[in-house]
């Protein structure tokens, strides 16, 4: 039995989302933590020099994240352009 639901399984979904949401976590809540303490007066230069490749790092995860989300906006719409366009009928203008 075929999926004939327009958009994407709930499987190709979540595991990328997961995945990014396990690569990111750690990386946001490093870099929040040194401006907390760079907020509180208290530099640490190897900190500060750790800061910059994971700073770089979460870019590339939104960097990625971002083109994964619009790869699955197009197959969405194309999945919705073979079966239909989504939208509700036009209304009878009276």
């Amino acid at each position: 039995m075929t999926d004939e639901r327009a958009g994407l399984r709930v499987s190709q979904l979540l595991l990328p989302m997961t995945a990014y949401v396990i690569v990111g976590t750690p990386l946001v809540a490093y870099i929040w933590e040194t401006l907390n303490l760079l907020v509180a007066g208290k530099v640490e230069p190897v900190r500060l020099l750790i800061t910059l490749p994971a700073m770089a790092l979460l870019a590339g995860v939104f960097v990625l994240l971002t083109r994964t989300i619009s790869r699955w906006e197009g197959e969405r719409k194309e999945n919705l352009g073979t079966r239909g366009t989504g939208d509700p009928p036009p209304r009878n203008a009276s």
